[in-house]
């Protein structure tokens, strides 16, 4: 759990997430922020990758290794749900 308070006047923000592994594939579900204001509503479209893809909000970034190029949505080792998002193996 993490908390932060947006100033005032902005309306968008980036959350981003930074993994290390020495081998293999890392796992990401279930990614939730919400609003004091209505706490039952996650403010992450996709936060689950319910979808069964990554949708337009998702973007993967490697500034070590640029021939890294992302992963994908997959049906096994997820959390809740039916899918998970995958980081590519190396």
């Amino acid at each position: 759990f993490y908390a932060f308070v947006a100033p005032a006047g902005v309306s968008q923000a980036m959350i981003a997430f930074h993994f290390t592994t020495d081998w293999g594939s890392w796992y990401l579900d279930d990614v939730t922020v919400q609003s004091p204001a209505n706490p039952s509503r996650n403010l992450i479209d996709n936060g689950a990758f319910e979808s069964g893809n990554l949708g337009s909000q998702w973007k993967f970034c490697d500034t070590r290794f640029s021939w890294l190029t992302g992963g994908s949505v997959v049906s096994h080792t997820h959390n809740f749900g039916s899918y998970a998002y995958e980081s590519q193996g190396m």
